[in-house]
């Protein structure tokens, strides 16, 4: 099983060959979320030739490259590549099946409908 490749010590380093079509893509990134400041950090997942698909403004397709110079939010630091990991890492241990559909839930509180989440209110009833 590939393992890890663990670049965290390495400020600002982009892997040096070609990482495989599906790996996550890890980056560090600090910023306030609900009042409280820590690394969410940011992932893309790898679309091969150096590109990453992921959720930035919109989601987007970037150079690996390009990532750590996206404007950040206001309160957000730069995202700082931190490594990436196989696909297969990541969803070892877990069962892959069928998605099921259940039926919308009442009071607003969401459902799978059409593999896609739907989400009502949140929970606190912000």
């Amino acid at each position: 099983m590939p393992m890890i490749v663990d670049m965290s010590g390495i400020s600002g380093a982009i892997p040096p060959v070609e990482l495989p079509r599906g790996a996550f893509v890890f980056f560090d990134m600090t910023g306030e979320l609900f009042d409280v400041t820590t690394n969410y950090g940011h992932v893309g997942l790898c679309l091969c030739d150096g590109r990453i698909v992921h959720a930035w403004d919109e989601v987007r397709i970037d150079d690996i490259r390009a990532v750590e110079a996206l404007e950040s939010a206001e309160g957000w630091t730069q995202p700082r590549y931190t490594g990436w990991a196989p696909v297969e890492r990541i969803l070892q241990g877990h069962q892959i099946g069928q998605v099921q559909h259940p039926r919308p839930r009442p009071h607003g509180r969401g459902c799978l409908v059409r593999r896609q989440w739907l989400l009502g209110p949140h929970p606190a009833g912000t």
